[in-house]
């Protein structure tokens, strides 16, 4: 009778941390102060998570969740999104899901729909790194990097480890410093791109311009390297613009989730 009975005890869960438990519980876990921390393989948003913590307490849509009918569930746009980026190919009794590359971490970001007068701009600005971050994250497939909240001290970045790309828990520390040193790399890219293209103009004054940015740029990383209050201050403005990007970046993980079980299926 036990065995039966554990059989037919209803479990439920919480989408946004794995906890699983009878219903009481549960419900106990979701009036909790503080927020509990994102399971590393929590593909949700933070909407879809509050619809599904709700909707497993319905007897009908609980059903419809323990049977896989998620989706069903999550009737929102995010859900439409990801489903419209993936392309089905069916060919020769296979099933092909074609799906925009992520870029990991630990490559350098896409900046093929940055235009050539954005990139101009920041030669002569006086703020850099954090537009220059905007202007990366607009290209959804450079959102590789998941911050929770503001409270939490770490986050989940897709990148390669051991041959394989997936995603892994680091500090919002480092997440923040190896950000800091890949922008100023492809700002140094940019830079000489743009003094290429001046050569044929011999603009003395504009390249002078350029070379006293690229020491600018440095500076900054220099001091935030350095300065306490200064890296306290860059890093609570990277920290809220990954934070603003996080639904987006929460697509991606959907679609890498979906591509690494689905890549090619076999009838």
């Amino acid at each position: 009778m036990l065995n039966i009975y554990i059989m037919l005890k209803k479990e439920y869960n919480c989408f946004r941390c794995g906890y699983r438990a009878k219903k009481s519980n549960v419900q106990h876990h979701f009036r909790r102060t503080t927020a509990c921390k994102r399971e590393i393989t929590c593909p949700y948003t933070d909407e879809e998570i509050k619809i599904l913590n709700e909707r497993q307490f319905v007897k009908e849509d609980y059903k419809k969740i323990k049977n896989g009918n998620i989706a069903e569930i999550i009737n929102i746009d995010t859900q439409n999104q990801t489903i419209n980026h993936i392309t089905n190919n069916i060919t020769n009794n296979h099933i092909t899901i074609n799906i925009p590359k992520i870029i990991p971490f630990d490559q350098d970001w896409d900046l093929s729909l940055i235009d050539y007068s954005d990139k101009v701009f920041l030669s002569i600005a006086d703020q850099v790194y954090t537009p220059f971050l905007k202007l990366i994250l607009e290209n959804e497939i450079n959102n590789n990097v998941i911050i929770d909240n503001y409270n939490t001290s770490k986050g989940l970045v897709f990148k390669k480890l051991n041959l394989e790309e997936k995603y892994h828990e680091i500090t919002i520390e480092k997440i923040i410093d190896e950000s800091m040193l890949k922008l100023n790399k492809l700002l140094h890219d940019i830079y000489d791109d743009i003094l290429s293209k001046n050569e044929k103009y011999n603009n003395k004054n504009f390249n002078k311009r350029i070379d006293d940015q690229k020491k600018f740029i440095n500076q900054k990383l220099n001091d935030y390297n350095n300065n306490k209050n200064t890296k306290i201050k860059i890093r609570e403005f990277i920290h809220n613009i990954y934070i603003d990007k996080k639904d987006n970046a929460i697509q991606n993980q959907k679609l890498v989730i979906q591509n690494k079980d689905n890549i090619e299926t076999e009838y």
